[in-house]
């Protein structure tokens, strides 16, 4: 059954930024038909995920600009260091080496942008997008993308409690779709 916009319609895109993948699909939501109120209209899968958009940049300036490579560090002191860094605040690693959030804010921004900028023929018609994955939790990602994205912005994951979405899981089959 086609889809008719009118006054109980939406389409929300669903971006889900996972370590490896931007998993992007697109949701119809009509209000007004109660056999089929949501239908996907498109899904991809890409290659653009937050380690080697985000932190493998941000790893590597921090080893440039100070000589300290975070891989000397246990995972959890790189994952403290960027909820650190992405909160606006400096972080200093267990061999006193400092750290200034502005990096990691670029950094983090940029890959926002080309997130989004992936995510462009999902978003051109949306009304709503919903985000969710790791990096949804960070203070700065919703202020970030508000402004990339042109469409409200509704974070669904938290530190408190990461929603598992079905779309991220989606990113594990092949559905002729993946880019």
């Amino acid at each position: 059954m086609a889809v008719s916009p009118g006054p109980q319609f939406q389409k929300w895109a669903l971006l889900d930024f996972g370590s490896y993948t931007l998993d992007v699909a697109v949701l119809d939501i009509d209000a007004e038909n109660f056999e089929e109120p949501i239908t996907i209209a498109s899904f991809k899968s890409i290659k653009h995920g937050a380690i080697d958009f985000f932190e493998v940049p941000l790893f590597d300036r921090i080893r440039d600009e100070t000589g300290v490579s975070a891989q000397q560090f246990s995972l959890a002191v790189r994952e403290k260091s960027k909820r650190q860094l992405l909160s606006n605040r400096p972080y200093v690693f267990p061999d006193n080496t400092k750290v200034e959030p502005e990096p990691a804010l670029e950094i983090f921004s940029d890959y926002l942008r080309s997130s989004a900028h992936k995510a462009d023929d999902a978003l051109a018609t949306a009304n709503m997008a919903c985000l969710s994955g790791g990096i949804v939790c960070a203070p700065a990602t919703q202020g970030i993308l508000q402004g990339f994205l042109g469409c409200n912005v509704l974070p669904v994951d938290n530190d408190d409690s990461r929603l598992a979405t079905a779309i991220g899981g989606c990113s594990f089959w092949d559905f002729g779709t993946s880019s």
